[in-house]
């Protein structure tokens, strides 16, 4: 159950975030939470669970003050496209009823061999209007490699009966694994000019401990990474894409430049903003604000009944939290923003980290902004590694998160330790 005891600050708006942890079969990289369910009864409870910690949630925000927007909603796992069709379908009719306002945008993730016109028609039906599909690779060799369920043949079905079928945009993810040279250029060639999804995300491949694909590379039984080589197939991908007429405007995240401008993600966008987002599920984690400040609020992997841990987040904490979420897209760092929340312009809170990183050609810093520029994304870790390590000498003044609840001492200048 959603924690009852907790009080909020007023949220006007917000993002919500819903964790369906369930899969069909364990990828051999994921080491996202998710289990292969041992009943169709146990799906079904933890997803009725599921709208009942939301309703608790959302009854619990609206007591601070009325929630009049909900900017977008992502239904997420696991492989919410596994879920029985009768299960999913009345779970989004629940969800529904639940939100106090029409999501601005809805998703909801699925993988290919999961992918049949009842799944479509229920979403259009429900009106979601993105779809983020695992495509990953169209190279066998890959595919079994990653421990994938789909062929290059069943992810051709699915994005063929996709675009037959689905009115709304699609989001498709890419793993370099770093397999084959060309890999990512050849199924971002295959994607880009066949199907033309709104947006492409194109992540490297991390081989995290005790995943299936990390006891076989320690066994010997696969091969390891190669990260020079994986890293130089990313910037393919890159380069590929950018050419293809997609704008890289997060360090993973692709969008089609169309008549209506970017088609950006708006709830991953939500995450880099840093702006409130609820999430609800076995280990799903959620950001608000509370009365005497931020919170994290973790779901524990309990299925089907999680119990939620809540965290406080000190300023200094989330004043870093900003910058290094900003810092991913192309907006960066808004520096009014920082100022109006922490009282503490990001250019004073690390001088020499900006300044050596902007000779260095890897940021550019504006009256407005801070924001990598170059290839700046590609030592983003480096830039970030050293303005942390300058800001953390600063107690910033206060924070004003998301706005209209002040937390702090309400000083205009930063201390510093």
């Amino acid at each position: 159950m959603f924690p009852n005891s907790l009080t909020f600050a007023a949220h006007d708006s917000l993002s919500v975030y819903l964790h369906l942890p369930f899969c069909s079969r364990k990828c051999g990289y994921c080491d996202f939470f998710s289990v292969v369910p041992a009943s169709d009864r146990l799906v079904s409870t933890t997803v009725r669970r599921t709208v009942d910690d939301l309703r608790d949630a959302l009854e619990r925000l609206q007591t601070a003050g009325r929630l009049r927007e909900i900017r977008s909603l992502y239904v997420g796992g696991g492989t919410p496209s596994s879920l029985p069709r009768e299960v999913l379908d009345a779970f989004l009719e629940s969800v529904g009823r639940v939100l106090p306002a029409p999501p601005g945008e809805f998703t909801i993730e699925a993988n290919p061999e999961s992918i049949d016109e009842p799944f479509l028609d229920a979403l259009d039906r429900h009106r979601v209007g993105r779809l983020s599909l695992g495509i990953q690779s169209f190279c066998d060799l890959t595919l079994r490699y990653l421990g994938r369920r789909a062929t290059a043949r069943i992810n051709h079905a699915a994005l063929e009966m996709i675009r037959a079928r689905y009115r709304g945009l699609l989001n498709v993810d890419l793993i370099v694994a770093g397999r084959t040279r060309g890999e990512a250029a050849r199924s971002i060639d295959i994607l880009t000019t066949r199907y033309r999804p709104a947006h492409v995300s194109l992540y490297l491949l991390t081989v995290e401990p005790g995943t299936p694909l990390s006891v076989s590379i320690g066994s010997g039984a696969a091969s390891p990474v190669d990260e020079d080589f994986q890293s130089e197939l990313w910037r393919e991908g890159i380069d590929a894409l950018e050419r293809a007429g997609y704008r890289w405007y997060e360090v993973s995240s692709f969008a089609v430049i169309g008549r209506g401008g970017v088609r950006r993600c708006a709830h991953n966008m939500g995450y880099w903003r840093m702006a409130p987002y609820l999430g609800i599920g076995p280990g799903a984690v959620s950001t608000l604000a509370g009365e005497q400040g931020p919170l994290r609020i973790e779901a524990s992997r309990a299925i089907p009944s999680p119990s939620y841990r809540v965290e406080s987040i000190t300023p200094e904490e989330f004043y870093l939290e900003h910058i290094m979420m900003n810092l991913r897209t192309d907006e960066g760092v808004d520096r009014a923003r920082l100022r109006s929340v922490f009282g503490v312009d990001p250019v004073d809170a690390a001088p020499k980290a900006i300044a050596a990183a902007e000779a260095r050609g890897d940021l550019e810093v504006n009256e407005t902004a801070v924001r990598t520029a170059g290839r700046g994304r590609f030592f983003l870790d480096s830039i970030l590694t050293s303005i942390a390590a300058e800001i953390g000498f600063l107690v910033p003044a206060r924070c004003d998160w998301p706005g209209g609840a002040r937390y702090g001492h309400g000083r205009s200048a930063p201390k510093r330790r």
